[in-house]
C-alpha cells in the first residue's frame, strides 16, 4: 500500500512538473521601465568660432630691425608691458649698405612687397632715431597675431603684431533660417572649444550682430545667418580663430513624458512601444516628440506606473522582467 502511495507521489510530481515546465516554455525574459517626466530645454546644437571684435595693429612708417620679442602668439599682455625692442643701429647700417645686403636682408619678402611698400623711400638718421627703443603694448588683451621673430626686419607700413582685446572676444556661429527664427536676443550659450573641450564658456546671443548670407555647398547655395554671442567667463585659453561647439537654448522650459530610446520600435504602421498588461507584452502606437540626451518625449495614454518592455519579444508574448 506504501508503495502505491508513493508512486502516485512521483507521478503526480512529475506532472506537475511537466505543467511547469510547458507553462514557462511560452515566456520570455524582458527588461523594463517606467517613463520619467523631465524638464526639456529646447536646444540648438551648431558650430563656429571665437573671433575679435576690436584688435590693435601695431605698424611703423619705418623699416623695423626687430632685436627682441618679448611675447609669444597667444600670450596674455597688459596695458604698457613691453611688446619688442628695435635696433636702430641695426637699420641705420642697412640703410648705409649697398643694394645687393639691403636685398639679402629683405629676401623674405617679395618684390611686389618691397615695391609697394614705402622701403625705397630715403629715411633720415634723425626720423629714426625718434622710433622708440621699446613697443609697449596699448591695452590690455593678448597677442593674436605676431609676424616678427628676434633678429626679424619688417617693411615699412606692415602689421608687426596684433594685440586683441580679451574682453571683446565673441562667438560666431552660422545658422539656418529656420533654426535663426527659433532664437532671441539673451539666449543661453553653452560653448566649447574644439582645441581644449574640458573647459565649458557661457554666452548671450546679441541679436543685433547678425549677418544674413549666402553659403555654398555640394547641393547647391542655401541661406544662412551669422549669429554671435558674448562670453560670460573668458580666459587665456580663448583666442581668436579657434573653432567651437555650441548648444543654444532656444526656448522656455517644459515639461515632456519620456523614455529611453531603445523601448521605441518601429513598423510599416508608424512607431510604438511594447507594454506590459497582465504578464503580456501589448503594443500601443505613438507619436513621438522632442529629444532629449539619451530619451524621447512619447504622447499616450501612460501614467506612472506603465512598464515599457525591451527584448526579443513581439506581442501578446507572456513576459518575466528580468534584471
Amino acid at each position: 500500500m506504501r508503495k502505491i502511495f508513493t508512486n502516485i507521489i512521483i507521478f503526480l510530481a512529475v506532472i506537475g512538473l511537466a505543467v511547469v515546465n510547458y507553462s514557462l516554455s511560452g515566456i520570455k525574459f524582458a527588461q523594463g521601465c517606467v517613463g520619467v517626466q523631465m524638464e526639456y530645454v529646447p536646444t540648438i546644437n551648431t558650430s563656429g568660432e571665437f573671433t575679435s571684435q576690436g584688435k590693435t595693429d601695431i605698424i611703423l612708417s619705418y623699416p623695423v630691425y626687430v632685436d627682441e620679442v618679448f611675447v609669444t602668439e597667444n600670450r596674455t599682455v597688459s596695458k604698457g608691458q613691453a611688446l619688442f625692442s628695435i635696433d636702430k643701429e641695426k637699420m641705420l647700417e642697412l640703410m648705409g649698405s649697398d643694394k645687393r645686403e639691403q636685398a639679402a636682408a629683405l629676401s623674405e619678402f617679395s618684390y611686389e612687397e618691397i615695391i609697394s611698400s614705402s622701403a625705397d623711400t630715403d629715411y633720415s638718421r634723425s626720423g629714426i632715431y625718434t622710433l622708440p627703443d621699446i613697443v609697449y603694448s596699448p591695452d590690455d588683451g593678448y597677442i593674436s597675431r605676431l609676424n616678427i621673430y628676434d633678429g626679424s626686419i619688417m617693411l615699412a607700413d606692415k602689421t608687426l603684431l596684433s594685440v586683441s582685446k580679451t574682453d571683446d572676444i565673441v562667438a560666431k556661429f552660422t545658422l539656418s533660417q529656420m533654426d535663426y527664427g527659433k532664437i532671441s536676443v539673451g539666449d543661453k550659450v553653452s560653448i566649447t572649444s574644439v582645441a581644449f573641450d574640458d573647459t565649458e564658456y557661457e554666452g548671450r546671443i546679441i541679436g543685433q550682430s547678425a549677418v544674413v548670407r549666402k553659403q555654398t555647398t555640394a547641393m547647391g547655395s542655401k541661406v544662412v545667418v551669422d549669429v554671435f554671442a558674448t562670453l560670460d567667463n573668458p580666459d587665456n585659453r580663448v583666442s581668436s580663430g579657434l573653432q567651437v561647439n555650441a548648444r543654444i537654448e532656444s526656448g522656455r522650459p517644459m515639461s515632456i513624458f519620456a523614455v529611453e530610446y531603445k523601448y521605441i520600435h518601429q513598423d510599416d504602421k508608424g512607431e510604438y512601444v511594447l507594454v506590459l498588461k497582465n504578464g503580456t507584452a501589448s503594443k500601443v502606437y505613438i507619436t513621438t516628440g522632442v529629444e532629449a540626451q539619451d530619451y524621447t518625449q512619447i504622447t499616450g495614454d501612460f501614467d506612472e506606473d506603465t512598464v515599457f518592455l525591451y527584448g526579443d519579444i513581439q506581442e501578446g508574448d507572456r513576459v518575466i522582467l528580468s534584471r
